[in-house]
């Protein structure tokens, strides 16, 4: 798992610019901020409409490690939408093999 300070994360793509977006919204995260102030935010950087970014394979064991140290964003929606978009990143959209 890389530093969210990491420099490696201005190199690699999210779906609307760069993973420094990507870290930034990780930095809110690790703060305490509520979801509601990055949440969205968050999940549309690495997985909109099923397009996962090249960010969400750096910020999934980020985000895994932030959950384990706050409870409040352990279990719920977070965890199960951050899972769907990890799975679809590892094998891909069943309906897209034809």
């Amino acid at each position: 798992m890389i530093s969210l300070d990491d420099l490696k994360w201005a190199g690699l793509r999210s779906n609307y610019g760069t993973g420094e977006r990507v870290a930034q919204l990780l930095r809110r995260v690790k703060a305490g901020e509520p979801p509601e102030k990055w949440y969205e935010d968050l999940f549309q950087e690495v997985c909109h409409q099923h397009t996962v970014s090249e960010a969400a394979h750096t910020a999934l064991p980020c985000l895994a490690a932030l959950a384990e140290q706050r409870p409040e964003h352990q279990g719920g929606a977070i965890t199960s939408r951050w899972l769907v978009c990890s799975l679809h990143a590892a094998f891909g959209n069943p309906a897209d093999t034809g």
